[in-house]
């Protein structure tokens, strides 16, 4: 029981796909600035001005809005609102944004928004306010070269309450922003010299200090795409760059430089270069001297990716769901297979062709049993069911669940309700049921009683329980994390971490989670109060996340795809949030750096997947110390998060997709260290 679910919505992930990484230094919790306005919506508008106010009693605060385009990978344009309810009674309160024809050359929107908090309302109560963020993607076939104004309509819909918790529409109402945009292409930047001001330059050496010659080091942002910058006899590099400003964050984007060199451990080092500033980077590395080695021992084909997968906590038990393949049910009958097996040597426990693809699956800490959330998307059964490890059905969720009012949170009635995720306690008495409407249960499973139920703001992304089982860590699609009490349901606190969560985990001290929206923030809570730590503004949505078992470590990671950033898989000091290394590319592709991560049971080396292969590397300085590249050249990366190393790192269990066919088949790899 390590990992928690993360949900990629098929269309946000096509809508973001040209989002990029800007970096920035972590910010207290306590003090964000106002250039961090997307990390936290409590302060993300500085002295708002109203914009105008809504039939229903709704106000708009705006804010100025802003964006910079680089083809193709920039960050989007983002829109902050305050939205307030004055009218004096309980309000609901919808954001939409439609397709428009822009000004001067920019001349197509690609139709691709995304609105938050998750999905695109908010329940605001009288004299209550809250923040909606709106983040805009273009098409950068159509805005290569471009630069202008562009107007955008967005949609607000007010509605209040009827009897019986029933919504009643009161208004509708279209507000035009205007945002200034300007765009570069990839290569107008790498070619373009007047783009170029920045320069960076320095020495590559080896441990000894003696000159590693001719080498290519890589040069990377999200924003220059990839150049190389070639070592002379005396070791020495020079490249000219263009420095970026992301407008975001009003923070210079970052490079990583990334030594090819042959006999040696790749490793990356991070520079960031602003206008017509000379950076002096000098680069050591050290001989190659890994003893790791590994030989695939069983390959398992799971048909449909094996998109998720969690582990016991003797290393005996791992299983994998398929899901995100955005195929109709009559085309994935038969191949959507719960897999449940042994990651020592491959042996299969069971396997459960379910009715739909679902993102999660939750095996115990004691390898007993394994509960699945049955189905997601058309099927009429909504359940999360428990199996014991010979594949026996233990326990079914009921067909019907108290449905609650969002507006009281009281039951209204009895229905079906659509299944998200579930969680058994760490002693296996208690699971946490949730649902995509935002209703949170807690069952006594082996008694078949309901201890309590809550409303939350959106579909629950993550479930976690504390370490003595008293308390379970809700997030949702509103961005809040909650703390409730087992026993009772009573709120313990409740902390806005961002929306769209995409992982959490917890330890004794600590919650860490990513999220894919609200500026893809990473956030570090205190777990007991809940507070705030730190927030790093990573700019690109969360693949995954892992605590480090000394909790002095910080891992995370994305799946953007072939786009280098500097936070494809990196390394925080958990207290501080500071970055400490960011880990090398796989392969000379780059990108996918970090989809899913393990450490060490010491803490000192970690485990990194992305979709083509595994690496391992040293925590403290980065290095890489062993890869391999498992699908063959010709292959595409894989969707899949499933990893499981064991402590000592003898095994390793990483799922991966060797068709040319298509694209979302699966398998489980089984390693063995030699």
């Amino acid at each position: 029981m390590k990992k928690t679910t993360r949900f990629l919505c098929a269309f946000l992930s096509v809508a973001l796909a040209f989002s990029c990484a800007g970096t920035l230094g972590a910010i207290s919790g306590e003090n964000p600035s106002y250039v961090e306005a997307a990390v936290d919506r409590q302060t993300s508008l500085k002295n708002p001005t109203l914009k105008t106010t809504l039939e229903g009693g709704i106000e708009l605060y705006g804010e100025k809005s802003y964006g910079t385009f680089v083809e193709p990978c920039d960050g989007p344009i983002i829109i902050m609102m305050k939205v307030k309810n004055v009218s004096g009674e309980r309000r609901y309160v919808r954001f939409d944004n439609e397709p428009f024809s822009g000004e001067k050359k920019i001349t197509q929107y690609i139709g691709d928004y995304a609105s938050f908090p998750q999905p695109n309302f908010y329940y605001l109560n009288p004299g209550e306010e809250d923040y909606f963020q709106a983040r805009i993607n273009f098409n950068s076939n159509e805005m290569k070269n471009a630069s202008g104004k562009v107007n955008l309509p967005m949609k607000w819909t007010v509605y209040g309450y009827g009897e019986q918790d029933q919504m009643l529409q009161l208004s509708q109402t279209i507000d035009t922003t205007t945002v200034k945009v300007k765009s570069y292409t990839q290569k107008k930047i790498q070619t373009d010299k007047k783009l170029r001001t920045a320069t960076l330059k320095g020495y590559l050496k080896n441990k000894k200090g003696e000159p590693i010659a001719n080498t290519y080091i890589r040069v990377e942002s999200g924003y220059s795409g990839t150049m190389y910058a070639k070592t002379n006899a005396k070791g020495y590099y020079s490249i000219k760059v263009m420095p970026h400003k992301v407008e975001f964050s009003g923070k210079w984007s970052r490079y990583t430089l990334t030594p090819q060199a042959d006999g040696y451990n790749k490793r990356s080092v991070v520079v960031t270069p602003s206008n017509k500033k000379t950076i002096t980077k000098n680069i050591t590395l050290n001989k190659s001297t890994s003893k790791y080695k590994y030989k695939q021992t069983k390959k398992i084909d799971t048909k449909i990716q094996p998109y998720d997968l969690d582990s016991d906590t003797k290393g005996k038990v791992i299983a994998t769901v398929p899901f995100h393949t955005l195929l109709p049910r009559d085309k994935t009958n038969g191949k959507r297979k719960l897999v449940v097996a042994n990651p020592q040597n491959g042996k299969t426990y069971f396997t459960k062709n379910l009715p739909e693809e679902t993102p999660y699956v939750d095996v115990s800490d004691d390898g007993k049993y394994v509960t699945v959330t049955s189905a997601f998307g058309d099927s009429n059964t909504y359940n999360a069911i428990i199996y014991d490890i010979e594949g026996n059905e233990v326990y079914r969720t009921p067909n019907e669940m108290p449905i609650l009012s969002h507006y009281t949170g009281l039951e209204t009635n009895k229905g079906t309700v659509r299944s998200m995720c579930a969680r058994l306690s760490h002693n296996d008495n208690y699971l946490c049921y949730a649902t995509v409407d935002g209703y949170v249960y807690m069952l006594d499973w082996k008694n078949n009683s309901i201890l309590w139920s809550a409303c939350v703001k959106g579909q629950v992304r993550t479930i976690d329980f504390s370490a003595d089982n008293k308390y379970v860590y809700v997030t949702d699609g509103g961005g809040d994390c909650t703390s409730f009490v087992v026993s009772s349901g009573a709120k313990q606190w409740n902390t806005f971490v961002g929306t769209w969560g995409c992982d959490t985990e917890v330890t004794d001290k600590y919650i860490a989670t990513t999220v894919k929206s609200d500026g893809y923030s990473l956030t570090v809570l205190n777990r007991k109060t809940g507070k705030k730590l730190w927030t790093y503004p990573v700019m690109y949505r969360g693949s995954g996340i892992a605590i480090s078992p000394n909790q002095k470590y910080l891992w995370y990671g994305n799946d953007n795809g072939s786009i280098s950033s500097v936070e494809n898989s990196c390394i925080f000091d958990i207290k501080t949030g500071k970055l400490l290394n960011v880990l090398p590319p796989l392969d000379n592709r780059g990108g996918t750096a970090g989809m899913e991560a393990s450490f060490s049971k010491d803490s000192k080396k970690i485990v990194v997947k992305n979709g083509r292969g595994f690496g391992i590397y040293d925590v403290k300085t980065g290095e890489e110390l062993y890869s391999k590249v498992v699908l063959k050249k010709g292959v595409g990366d894989s969707l899949t998060f499933s990893l499981y190393a064991s402590p000592d790192l003898k095994y390793i269990v990483g799922g991966f997709n060797d068709k040319t066919d298509f694209r979302f088949w699966g398998q489980l790899y089984f390693f063995k260290r030699q």
